[in-house]
């Protein structure tokens, strides 16, 4: 049974459901183990909860109460038992839970920074799938430990400015039965217009002693959002006054002082259509991403946190055809994202760069049912002729590509089937890249243990091109084919609890019959004992004129725990022509409670023979690269940080000062420059706050 917001049926429903505190108390369990789709009853808070951490308010009393968690992964209720309470009035969603625990002196709660990684902690979320789509990735999740960390997940992406975004309230409490949470959330969050409206609701539990993953309702082991339950609610009219984000940045080096000023702004209209624009953004991070010596073929991608692209990044083009690392600094944007209706999802970015080059990328999504997805995307640059892009190439005038996506999801028994298809166009203005690119894919794999199959087919054609796309062009003129066949199981035990092994074949060749990669592969993957893994893979890649073999062994330890992870592995074979080596290492360090330090290293060697591409006299290269970082908290909101870097370029370091508040102005103050390749004398400050 699914249901859809149509205003009229919607609104009787109300009339219909809207139960008083008195009717509540009888009718609030809801049991889902028995039932696939739960209709919950849509109780009104009286008077608002008073958000501390005890359960002893009113409304809990009579609010819909959710029971009945469940282990899907283990086909089994959970050991220790969870409660939640919901109820909602004319500004905010409450919810509480009781998490029993019989052992609450061993509860893992690690992180204390607001939005950090609190995955592998204790902790209870509640998703709210605003639009009734009933699909992962399309929820609000709200999270809480029993130290009281907050942690959310916005379903298109968001900031770490929390009074940009939207902030919420919640408590914890340790007791001798367990632990406690309060919670509001203010409607205005979910950016929606107001009036009546049916969301989607689930909940997740997770247990580290037991190892145990808990859902409210029971989901299945592939997380059927099918399954969800439906709650009745009331949201608020919309009504958004503009958000200014002003910043100055100065830096000095020692031979030039500079500074300047910029923003954002951002504006929600009462259809839910979110408008951002930006002038002159600082787009320099305190820390960037540092990418191994890992050998590829291919470019290396990296994440993009500057904000303006960060920021609702699911509303745009995958990096495919519109990876924002290729747009450099800008002098200003615009973007446009929103829902129209319940199906329907639109997203728009358009910049201009200190090239002169315009960005602009687009995409429509429609979702009619949980089941299929639909989505056209474009992305075009027009700029001077001839430009040097970011990936060196000379530009045309205009550049633009096309892509149009259909996927089906159903579920069968114990398995889930997925088919994906993909087509798409690129066009320049000289003529140069216009090409195509299609391929269809079919996935069957199983709930919890059994057997898997993927099959992969694409075509590119000579002449595709993507010149703000993450698309390597040596990718481009390909027929390509390719197969992945497994197997998983999954124990209910301590020990030895899950493995998995799969085979992989791929074959690509160029439009003229020659082969462009030929490759065969088996890996596996073992877990040993909680947190500690082992992971092996042979592979034999014929990618002309080279033959490679490699074998690659993992070895990871401590891996559920946030500080101190360790992990040890390496690479071994023939790649490139090379007799190649790789070794890496990483290691976590928590001394105490407020300092947090990892190490990591990597090595490469590479034998060349004489007459090599890359070294015609021959020889030995060796790569090294040494990564340190260390954190010192201040407090939960102020933290020193450093990072060192040596590789055989030079060593690189940064010292940084970050205060990130709930409420204020951050501030950064940094001294070295995080995105050099060696050190650089240079001391800049940041400050940001919102209006």
């Amino acid at each position: 049974m699914h249901f859809r917001y149509h205003p009229a049926a919607t609104a009787a429903l109300f009339a219909l459901l809207l139960v008083s505190p008195s009717a509540a108390r009888a009718e609030r369990n809801v049991d889902s183990t028995t039932t696939d789709h739960k209709l919950l009853a849509p109780v009104r808070a009286a008077v608002p909860p008073v958000i501390d951490g005890i359960l002893d308010d009113e409304v809990w009393e009579y609010a819909v109460q959710l029971d009945n968690f469940f282990v899907p992964a283990l086909n089994r209720p959970p050991t220790e038992r969870a409660i939640l309470w919901l109820a909602f009035d004319d500004t905010c969603i409450y919810w509480a839970g009781r998490m029993f625990d019989s052992q609450p002196g061993a509860l893992r709660m690690e992180q204390t920074r607001r939005n950090g990684y609190v995955l592998n902690d204790d902790y209870i979320s509640i998703g709210f799938d605003v639009d009734n789509q009933h699909i992962g990735g399309g929820e609000y999740v709200f999270r809480m430990t029993p130290r009281g960390t907050q942690s959310e997940d916005f379903p298109d992406g968001s900031t770490s400015k929390v009074e940009w975004r939207g902030d919420w309230r919640g408590a914890a409490r340790i007791d001798s039965l367990g632990w406690t949470v309060e919670v509001a959330v203010p409607m205005r969050m979910f950016n929606r217009p107001g009036g009546p409206r049916i969301i989607g609701i689930s909940s997740a539990r997770r247990h580290p002693r037991t190892q145990e993953r808990i859902l409210w309702p029971n989901l299945g082991a592939q997380w059927d959002r099918s399954k969800c339950g439906d709650w009745p609610v009331v949201l608020p009219p919309f009504r958004e006054r503009p958000r200014f984000m002003p910043y100055g940045v100065g830096e000095a080096t020692r031979s030039s002082l500079d500074s300047y000023f910029g923003g954002d702004v951002k504006w929600m209209a009462p259809n839910g259509i979110k408008f951002t624009a930006t002038a002159y953004p600082d787009f320099q991070n305190v820390q960037n991403e540092i990418l191994g010596l890992d050998f590829s073929y291919t470019e290396l991608l990296k994440g993009d946190n500057r904000p303006f692209f960060a920021e609702d990044v699911k509303f745009l083009p995958d990096s495919s055809i519109f990876y924002s690392n290729r747009v450099g600094k800008i002098y200003g944007g615009l973007k446009a994202v929103g829902n129209i209706g319940s199906t329907h999802r639109v997203g728009f970015i358009n910049t201009f760069d200190r090239q002169e080059a315009n960005h602009l990328a687009a995409k429509w999504f429609w979702r009619p049912n949980g089941r299929v997805d639909a989505s056209n995307a474009f992305a075009w640059r027009h700029g001077p002729l001839g430009t040097i892009t970011k990936r060196n190439t000379p530009q045309a005038r205009d550049n633009a590509v096309w892509v149009s996506s259909l996927g089906i999801d159903q579920l069968l028994g114990r398995w889930t089937e997925s088919y994906d298809f993909q087509g798409a166009l690129s066009h320049t203005s000289d003529g140069v890249g216009n090409g195509y690119d299609v391929q269809a894919s079919w996935d069957h794999s199983p709930t919890n243990s059994g057997f898997g199959l993927r099959l992969r087919g694409r075509l590119i054609s000579h002449d595709f091109l993507t010149v703000d796309g993450g698309l390597d062009t040596i990718e481009a003129d390909q027929r390509y084919a390719a197969a992945r066949f497994g197997y998983k199981r999954q124990y209910d035990r301590r020990a030895f609890k899950y493995w998995e092994i799969y085979a992989n074949g791929a074959h690509a060749s160029r439009f003229d019959g020659t082969l462009f990669q030929r490759s065969a592969s088996l890996t596996g993957s073992l877990t040993i004992l909680p947190g500690v893994n082992l992971d092996c893979a042979i592979e034999d890649k014929r990618r002309p004129p080279y033959d490679d073999r490699t074998g690659t062994l993992s070895f990871g330890w401590l891996q559920d725990r946030l500080f101190t992870a360790g992990k040890l592995s390496a690479v071994y074979g023939r790649v490139k022509d090379t007799d190649y080596f790789l070794v890496s290492a990483s290691q976590g360090f928590r001394p105490i409670r407020v300092l947090t330090a990892k190490v990591g290293a990597q090595y490469r060697r590479r034998d060349f023979p004489l007459g090599h591409v890359e070294d015609p006299s021959g020889g030995v290269e060796h790569l090294r690269q040494l990564i340190g970082t260390v954190q010192y908290d201040l407090t939960d909101e102020r933290a020193l940080s450093g990072r060192i870097v040596y590789t055989n370029d030079g060593v690189n370091g940064y010292a940084a000062f970050q205060q990130m508040l709930r409420r204020g102005m951050d501030l950064f103050l940094i001294v070295g420059d995080p995105s050099a390749d060696t050190w650089t004398e240079r001391v800049a400050i940041k400050a940001v706050f919102v209006l």
